[in-house]
């Protein structure tokens, strides 16, 4: 049997081509699809068009729909597939003074400022109170709607709309697939519903007999583990990266490359690396982890080549230090007052302390706790199951894996790296956290859950890194004694 299957979530091609939500949905599908052994055929088209050719049997089955009254009257409603929730979105630049907290606060204040509220047309939201209002005609002027939710963003983004309602995990999708965090921002004091997402199926041209095969063949898919493995590896990607594509993860990640940067050029300065020398050095501790874990994945260009912040980081780091020495070279030699330079070394050496015991200690934390989320998302996107393994594996080598690498090429008899630093070892440990919690939210795939997930485990890593620190305490090894001489016991 062949089924015109339509996918009704208006992914624009001409904004972004296919993007992982599709992946996601279409994945689902087709297990469904294979699991009945049944072919797929499909198309893309609006909701309004969609539903009117279920009407008439052009097509045979939607996906994504919500369960409503008058739905059940005109098509067959499967079992649930999903869950899902309606979110609004705000342009990041918007001078309004947003303040409600309720559906109904909300709709008060886009009639008391005239405002335009962007909608998706023919698309149902998860309260119901929204698809009141945008069904009474007399709303319409304070209605925006477009025919797919990426233009609905683009509107957000010209200004068009003061605000959209749409589905938060295609606005997840939406917003990493075209790199709009910097434009728009997610509404957080007001929560919508969450409710079950079904595939819509016409009355027309399916038989209840096929419906019943249907939901039988996803009931199946779940109780598999075939459902898990579909929802971590294409939805938790997107939602993970639209987490850390945030200004606050930004800085973290920004702060953490410069500590290993100077890290790195504390131990090349130590051993007399030329600039140059000292530049590669640095570029490969700082960058080489997340590059190993890239080719590893094969995730190409590299990171750091998607993404130059990185190496500018790098290069402006050993330039600032090689210019701050050679200023310091420069005036000791060069000035005469005895009593001045000897202040001066006193309090670089007091600065240097300083910094080397609680400031570097402390972004050094932070920079650890940012690439193990990396090392984990990496195993996401590479669908490396099962998750539990490779997250912490991917994350150890994100965090420690240029280290390692420098610890071979200055053939280091003592590799702190991979002896007595526990540093490692606690990328490991929150790595399997992160992994642990993201196989308990498959079920609800909830992009707050998420959230909370990744702000605990950066809170995590930091204040072990930091407990280890304070409590001194070495890498588990080996309980290997050394015996010099053996004699039996006289009797």
């Amino acid at each position: 049997m062949g089924w015109q299957n339509l996918y009704p979530y208006q992914y624009s091609k001409d904004i972004h081509g296919h993007g992982p939500l599709l992946g996601l949905d279409i994945k689902l599908i087709r297990a469904v699809a294979e699991e009945l052994d049944y072919d797929l055929v499909f198309m893309r088209i609006i909701w309004e068009k969609l539903l009117q050719k279920l009407r008439n049997g052009q097509l045979d089955m939607g996906l994504n729909a919500i369960k409503l009254p008058e739905r059940e009257q005109d098509f067959w409603i499967s079992d649930p597939v999903r869950r899902e929730t309606t979110v609004l979105y705000v342009n990041r630049h918007n001078q309004h003074p947003f303040s409600f907290k309720t559906v109904n606060s909300l709709l008060d204040f886009v009639k008391k400022n005239n405002m335009k509220l962007g909608v998706t047309k023919g698309f149902m939201y998860t309260n119901d109170t929204i698809n009141l209002f945008i069904k009474d005609p007399n709303n319409s002027k304070y209605l925006l709607p477009a025919d797919e939710d990426a233009t609905g963003f683009i509107n957000l983004i010209n200004k068009k709309a003061a605000a959209i309602l749409i589905d938060r995990t295609v606005a997840s999708a939406l917003i990493f697939e075209n790199n709009w965090s910097n434009d728009v921002k997610r509404y957080y004091p007001l929560k919508f519903e969450t409710k079950n997402i079904h595939y819509i199926l016409s009355k027309k041209s399916v038989s209840q007999e096929t419906v019943k095969k249907l939901n039988a063949a996803i009931k199946k898919l779940k109780q598999s583990g075939a459902y898990s493995k579909i929802i971590v590896g294409y939805l938790f990607p997107v939602m993970l990266n639209v987490t850390v594509n945030t200004w606050w993860y930004f800085y973290i990640v920004v702060i953490g490359t410069l500590a290993y940067s100077l890290h790195a050029l504390k131990l090349a300065i130590a051993e007399k690396y030329s600039l140059l020398g000292s530049f590669i050095f640095v570029s490969i501790f700082a960058l080489g982890g997340g590059t190993v874990r890239d080719i590893m994945t094969g995730s190409y260009p590299v990171f750091f080549m998607k993404e130059p912040l990185y190496l500018y980081i790098v290069i402006g780091t050993t330039l600032a230090v090689f210019f701050i020495t050679y200023i310091y070279s420069w005036f000791y030699r060069s000035t005469g007052n005895w009593w001045l330079i000897l202040r001066i070394r006193s309090i670089s050496k007091k600065t240097v302390d300083f910094f080397s015991n609680y400031v570097f200690m402390i972004v050094d934390a932070m920079g650890l706790a940012a690439f193990t989320v990396f090392g984990v998302i990496a195993a996401l996107a590479a669908k490396a199951f099962p998750l539990v393994l490779w997250g912490p594996i991917l994350a150890v080598i994100t965090t420690s894996g240029g280290g390692i690498i420098c610890d071979i090429m200055r053939n280091d008899d003592q590799p702190a790296s991979m002896k007595d630093n526990f540093y490692p070892e606690i990328s490991a440990i929150w790595g399997f956290i992160l992994s642990l919690m993201i196989n308990f939210m498959v079920r609800s795939a909830n992009a707050n859950d998420i959230f909370t997930a990744v702000v605990i485990t950066v809170i995590g890593t930091f204040l072990t890194r930091l407990l280890v620190i304070y409590l001194k305490i070495p890498s588990p090894s080996f309980a290997i004694f050394k015996i010099s001489r053996f004699r039996h016991k006289k009797t």
